[in-house]
Parts: structure tokens; sequence; C-alpha cells
């Protein structure tokens, strides 16, 4: 669960590199081992599908400390510090970010060339 995977596009070529690890573990040496597997590169594509939400359906304020604790560390300090260690490596960005809504899945697009 909350495994990351990356995959970098370079020039006409696919690179694909895969980091796996738990953002819910940890993050510094998840960014890290990016930072090492990226080095160098020209990487095109960062796809931030991670996270976590609720056992079972809760109000917030029901919510304990332990998995407010995971939830901000996974939803929050995971996909942006991955986003900023990644960032400088990209030449032309393109940043996807999937979510889930009631009415079904959420795909963010932000680009920069």
């Amino acid at each position: 669960m909350n495994r990351v995977f990356f995959g970098f596009v370079i020039s006409s070529s696919v690179i694909i590199k895969e980091v796996v690890f738990y953002l819910s573990g940890d993050l510094n040496e998840g960014i890290k081992r990016i930072s090492e597997a990226i080095d160098g590169l020209d990487v095109g594509i960062l796809i931030n599908n991670a996270g976590v939400s609720y056992p079972y359906a809760r109000f917030f304020h029901e919510v304990d400390d332990e998995l407010l604790t995971n939830l901000i560390k996974v939803n929050v300090q995971g996909t942006t510090r991955v986003t900023h260690a990644v960032l400088p490596a990209m030449y032309k960005v393109l940043i996807l970010k999937f979510g889930y809504k009631n009415s079904g899945i959420d795909v963010q697009c932000q680009v920069h060339c």
C-alpha cells in the first residue's frame, strides 16, 4: 500500500526508473533514493498517485492522532517532498495528481514549458 513508482521519459526514448518506498515510512530515505535514481536525468513526467484516507467513514473530530499524523505525512508531506525532489530535474514539467471524489476519479494537471 502507499508504494511509490516512478517512470521517467528522456528525449525520444523512454527510460523507466522504479523507486519503491512507503510514504508512511522513512521519507528522508525515500527522497534520497529518488534523488540518486534521477541524478543526471532530464525527467519528463512525475505522477503523484499516493494517498491514504480513513479506514471507514467518520467525522474529522473523531480521527485519532496517529491516523491524522499518517494522513498528513502521506498526503501532504510525502507528495510535496517528492515533487520538491524531482522538480529541479525537469526541463519541461508535467505533473499529474490523481485523487478520488464522490463522482469518480479527479485528475489535476499542471504544465510548465
